[in-house]
């Protein structure tokens, strides 16, 4: 098959595009934030705040297991996909990374169990590897779709389907005095139930061709090497920035009432951040397709756009997040209210977070996820050495800090980095080298990437 000649978008129709797909986006981020507030509720109300700070670990880790099963094909999908485009081909099986991401899951299941506070008992460690395999496959499911520029859609699986299931469990659990475990089972079949109304929503919008062709093992596949190493790591150690809080706590041995409301502090200071996801979750193809051309000036403007697109949608929130963050999280309960100062520096790291713009998915998309993965774990160290330094004069306030301190690092590493990488694409470009459609005309089968 010929390669084709894949143009930049124009910017009417990126604008048109964004609004259009961002919209319904942030409509689901936004029901993702209020099915997250009423799932953190429902969960303390059914159970108590003590079996609550149980349930919510095997759900911290559950999460995170499921993102090292995914091994990167969050931002490598996209990549893939665009590549494909450019080249005239169909997209390569990422069969290995995922068989990788499913080993490494599975190596790290008990001791992420164990760091944690879990015990390290047959029903919990069942439930939770249920969970991280369910919540993979739909996640990874979401990633096509966004890979295939339907973030509206995407959005859709990962902000609706999936949080709607567990949160129609914990309701469901009010008042009939379950345990912490039976309630962690019931949320993995509801988790199951999520995953198959994610798959019919993907085969009716996208068919199952390009989902074929990614996991099977085709002739042309994406190999484990140093750059998909490092995009695995990336996106691992970027749910841990998310979750850094919730370790740090483990980390400090908080007791199970008090991890439960510095869990309850760290999901809902995530809700302020779906305005900025919901921006970046439209520019995720657009990027891919801006390296996969080397154009220097789409990628700026991209990053930029995505920048003040993210403050805009941000700020307001956040001003009213850090204001009333301890009346907020009395609603669940009261013994969560203390946690209040802590909410209010986490919703600065991610107005923070939003102002950097989409720094890091650029890296995962263009084969520098590696730099990526260095500037976030070496953040989240520099995050948990704060906290533990500061923990005997601000108590628990020090886990807030430490959350701030390592937005702050990972955001201005990155964008340090990916905006002297753009002007050596400038450079390069200047220099006489060819596009990278018309090169990957004369290389057959080779990357468009530079």
């Amino acid at each position: 098959m010929a390669p084709r000649t894949v143009l930049a978008i124009p910017t009417s129709t990126l604008r048109a595009r964004l609004v259009r797909q961002g919209s319904v986006y942030l409509a689901t981020r936004a029901a993702n934030g209020a099915l997250a507030l009423v799932h953190v509720w429902a969960v303390t109300r059914a159970i108590g705040p003590s079996e609550a700070g149980r349930f919510f670990m095997i759900w911290t880790a559950a999460w995170l297991l499921s993102v090292v099963v995914r091994f990167g094909t969050d931002g490598i999908t996209a990549r893939a996909i665009a590549e494909a485009d450019v080249e005239g081909r169909p997209p390569p099986s990422l069969l290995p990374l995922l068989g990788a991401g499913a080993g490494c899951g599975a190596a790290l299941l008990l001791p992420t169990v164990a760091l944690l506070g879990l015990p390290l008992t047959v029903p919990v460690v069942a439930v939770t590897a249920t969970l991280a395999a369910l919540w993979a496959t739909t996640g990874f499911a979401a990633s096509v779709l966004k890979a295939r520029a339907r973030a509206d859609l995407s959005g859709v699986v990962q902000n609706v389907l999936w949080p709607l299931a567990p949160t129609l469990v914990a309701l469901a659990a009010l008042g009939r005095g379950v345990s912490w475990t039976l309630l962690a089972a019931a949320t993995a079949a509801a988790a199951f139930a999520a995953l198959v109304a994610s798959l019919l929503l993907a085969r009716h919008t996208i068919g199952y061709d390009v989902v074929r062709a990614l996991v099977s093992p085709g002739e042309k596949r994406v190999r484990v090497r140093h750059d998909e190493l490092g995009a695995a790591a990336s996106t691992t150690l970027a749910e841990v920035f998310v979750w850094l809080p919730v370790v740090i706590g483990a980390a400090l041995g908080l007791e199970s009432a008090a991890m439960a409301g510095l869990f309850a502090a760290t999901r809902v200071a995530g809700v302020f951040s779906w305005g900025y996801q919901a921006v970046v979750a439209t520019l995720v193809a657009d990027l891919a397709r801006a390296v996969a051309q080397r154009d220097h000036r789409f990628a700026r403007h991209l990053l930029t756009r995505g920048s003040l697109a993210g403050v805009a949608v941000t700020l307001p929130p956040c001003v009213v997040g850090a204001v009333f963050g301890e009346k907020l999280l009395s609603i669940f309960d009261s013994s969560y209210s203390p946690w209040g100062t802590t909410l209010a520096l986490l919703v600065a790291a991610r107005l923070l977070d939003a102002a950097a713009g989409p720094q890091g998915e650029l890296l995962l998309v263009g084969r520098r996820a590696g730099v990526g993965a260095a500037a976030v774990g070496s953040a989240c160290l520099a995050g948990v050495a704060t906290a533990l330094a500061l923990e005997p004069a601000l108590a628990r306030d020090a886990v807030g800090v430490g959350g701030l301190i390592a937005f702050a690092l990972a955001n201005g590493a990155q964008a340090s980095y990916v905006w002297i990488w753009l002007r050596r694409w400038h450079v390069s470009d200047t220099g006489g080298s060819t596009s990278c459609v018309e090169a990957s005309s004369s290389r057959a089968g080779g990357s468009a990437l530079p």
